[in-house]
């Protein structure tokens, strides 16, 4: 069972503090190009910045020879991914570096050039899906312009879904002796009581949060909020795939007065985004997995659910994961394997997923077998961070428009699933994400895995265990010791394991407030080193301002916490303030994790003459 509780980044350059904003969301809209469906020109493309961020890749990564052969054999269909020539490639890294969009228009050219033609693109993270002439793979997988290739064409689902019942006869209402039927009242399922839900309605209900479910797609339910944001291949909310609208009950069936209720009962349908990707037989489209997670970043789409899993490593699926959880503060949820234990099952083992197993109504792993379960019992995997319920008693409705309460297990569908344990937990960080909309993703997640069930033990069965959505609402990380090693002189250099540094002359710590108007300022600042690996934990950064040289009154005027995958972005802190007189600013860097209680602060020099901000350790 991995450990990705937080990881820390190292603070270096606090840099000038001045009349800008330094606001790091992007309006939201795809570019014009994106999603075209047919030839694109690298003149109709408005070429974005791609941030630089950690990606995962995997422990064996495909040879050329692979790469050429499956691509290939997709006849000729590929991602292909830009880059800088001068940047390494990211299987040598694990590290995307930044693609600036004057690199990413050239790169693209010369992708063209090679014979590429481009069927799509997108332009937040500069990959281009493209059809490749045969006898030039092997020349643009080795053009410096280029950071991967892989291929895009449909791809092998690792297990089947599950089709509905059609009009051929009504759903059989549950088999489990003493299910009640559909004439009771609303009920609370045992499922979403597991997860606690049903006490943290009371501060959060989900409202104001987003979910994309990427999968077969959804019927429209009774007991569900009404989607009417359908994406993806055609009949995404009108799908023939049963685990679709089981999912979203789940998650989100409403408290409307019958049936149950879901674990965030109050997201709003107008946040709700259902993107299907399916085909028939067990196929899927890549490419339309990468098109919903373009649309979830400009969206917003803060939660998604992955629907299904496959045994095939995809760098650009990985890769999109990363960016969303970067700079979207998106979270993907997806399970481990039903029926058999996997060591890497995608997308669950990239570093960004949380990956979910099965658990029985006694909060015991579903291990194989599990009575009136089709698919036996859950597998377990090192991929595995929480746990959620295994099957779910809900409500359907048949093919007459009969509505019933079911058991998943005892029903005409036998269904259960760790995709079901994976909507559970996608709704509790819908709550979390409701009540804590500044929570970066890695706050989120430890959130849940420090306040589960198996918290204290984790392993590759349940991980940290079963979420526990009131407790997450309530967790505070603990802080522990920077070890920084300061050099007494200015600007001296860092040893330990924050590196801070300042920015030639063009940080101040004496600011002008522009003669007492209220002004909106900024601080920025850039996370340049990485803690080891092992070391996982945030970065929270405060800015104080006082009352003019020299005064201890300290105003906390701002407070944001960064991650390990922030490392090497330029970043900035708003906030508005008026004086009427100079004053200096004060930062505070907290590195928050869960083992000791001790904290280590850095601030400015109150009139340092040089004008250039001097950090020392306190």
């Amino acid at each position: 069972m991995r450990s990705r509780e937080l990881r820390l980044v190292g603070l270096s350059a606090l840099t000038a503090a001045a009349l800008l904003s330094c606001d790091r969301t992007e309006p939201y809209g795809p570019s014009p190009t994106e999603h075209a469906g047919g030839p694109v020109l690298p003149a109709q493309i408005q070429f974005k910045d791609t941030r630089g961020h950690p990606v995962y890749v995997p422990p064996n990564p495909r040879s050329l020879d692979d790469i050429e052969s499956a691509i290939r054999e997709a006849g000729g269909l590929a991602s292909v991914a830009l880059k800088a020539p001068g940047s390494a490639r990211t299987t040598a890294t694990r590290y995307r570096a930044a693609v600036s969009a004057t690199d990413g228009a050239r790169a693209l050219e010369a992708v063209v050039r090679m014979g590429a033609e481009v069927l799509d693109f997108f332009d937040v993270v500069n990959i281009a899906v493209v059809r490749i002439p045969a006898e030039r793979v092997r020349e643009i997988q080795e053009s410096p312009f280029v950071d991967w290739t892989e291929p895009a064409g449909p791809r092998k689902l690792a297990t089947e879904p599950t089709i509905g019942p059609g009009g051929t006869g009504p759903v059989a209402p549950s088999a489990v002796p003493g299910a009640p039927d559909a004439a009771m009242a609303e009920v609370i399922p045992w499922n979403v009581s597991q997860v606690n839900a049903p006490a943290a309605w009371s501060r959060s209900t989900g409202a104001g949060a987003k979910i994309m479910l990427i999968g077969g797609g959804i019927r429209q339910h009774y007991d569900n909020p009404y989607v009417t944001n359908c994406g993806g291949l055609a009949h995404s909310c009108d799908s023939e795939y049963i685990s679709g609208v089981l999912h979203m009950g789940n998650m989100l069936a409403r408290e409307n007065g019958v049936g149950v209720i879901g674990v965030a009962k109050g997201l709003a349908p107008s946040n709700v985004y259902a993107w299907r990707v399916f085909y028939g037989f067990g196929t899927y489209d890549p490419i339309l997995v990468y098109a919903g997670y373009s649309t979830a970043y400009y969206n917003g789409y803060k939660t998604v659910l992955y629907a299904f899993y496959h045994e095939q490593p995809d760098q650009t699926e990985a890769d999109w994961m990363a960016y969303l959880w970067n700079y979207g503060n998106g979270v993907t949820v997806a399970a481990v394997p039903d029926y058999f234990d996997a060591t890497y099952i995608y997308p669950a083992a990239v570093d960004q997923v949380v990956g979910v197993s099965g658990v029985r109504d006694d909060g015991q792993f579903a291990a194989y077998p599990v009575a009136g379960c089709s698919s036996g019992g859950s597998g377990s995997s090192p991929n595995v961070d929480l746990a959620g319920p295994f099957w779910s008693y809900t409500t359907w409705t048949d093919a007459y428009g009969q509505q019933e309460f079911i058991d998943t297990r005892g029903s005409y569908l036998h269904y259960c699933s760790s995709v079901t344990s994976a909507a559970h937990v996608a709704g509790v960080i819908a709550l979390l994400q409701a009540y804590h909309p500044d929570w970066p993703p890695a706050l989120i997640v430890a959130a849940m895995q420090a306040t589960a069930s198996n918290h204290a033990s984790p392993n590759e069965q349940v991980g940290h265990g079963i979420p526990n959505a009131n407790a997450a609402l309530d967790y505070v990380p603990t802080t522990v010791l920077i070890h920084d090693g300061f050099a007494t002189g200015l600007n001296g250099p860092e040893m330990g394991d924050v590196t801070i540094y300042t920015n030639g002359g063009a940080a101040y710590s004496n600011l002008e407030d522009a003669n007492g108007v209220y002004t909106e300022y900024s601080v920025s600042f850039e996370i340049a080193s990485l803690l080891p690996a092992e070391d996982e934990s945030l970065l929270q950064v405060t800015i104080y301002r006082n009352n003019g040289p020299g005064s201890q009154y300290w105003t906390k005027v701002r407070e944001e916490i960064y991650t390990v995958d922030d490392v090497g972005s330029d970043l900035c802190l708003n906030f508005n303030t008026t004086v009427g007189r100079n004053w200096d600013i004060k930062v505070v860097v907290t590195r928050l994790g869960t083992t000791t209680w001790s904290e280590v602060i850095f601030w400015s020099e109150a009139n340092d003459p040089s004008g250039v901000v001097f950090l020392r350790v306190g």
